[in-house]
């Protein structure tokens, strides 16, 4: 079974948008866990929009629909995750909007980097997550 993590950016940028159900952001938490509890490891691990493909791990941004403003997947969230290819884990490192006042409309090289720099650095701290349960904040036993 994949266990998920996040990094403190992924769950800053997360609460950011959480906080603004009026910009139509609320349903990012379900947006997610819809498509992630769905597939397995090995699916996850496919998923085709890479963005850095190393021997243990790689980098995906993927596509994600905004239920919240009927958006599909061209306009609504971009969920930026590390999956270790051994370890059998995904770490959440970033969520953006491509409407709204928060809109990115891509992420460069550079922030990839700082992403990864954060999470390398973070090391232990990462917070476990339930996917099957709207993101619930879990303690690794």
């Amino acid at each position: 079974m994949c266990k998920f993590y996040s990094t403190s950016d992924f769950r800053k940028s997360l609460n950011l948008l959480i906080k603004k159900p009026k910009e139509g952001y609320s349903s990012v938490k379900n947006d997610i866990c819809d498509a992630l509890c769905k597939h397995n490891h090995n699916d996850i691990l496919q998923f085709y929009d890479w963005m850095r493909d190393e021997k243990n791990f790689r980098i995906v941004k993927l596509r994600l629909p905004n239920s919240g403003q009927n958006l599909s997947k061209a306009n609504g969230f971009r969920l930026i995750y590390l999956i270790h290819k051994e370890k059998k884990s995904i770490i959440l490192l970033d969520i953006y909007p491509k409407r709204g006042n928060h809109k990115k409309n891509s992420i460069d090289k550079a922030e990839i980097n700082r992403l990864l720099a954060n999470y390398v650095n973070e090391g232990e701290s990462l917070q476990l997550h339930n996917i099957n349960s709207e993101l619930l904040e879990m303690v690794e036993a």
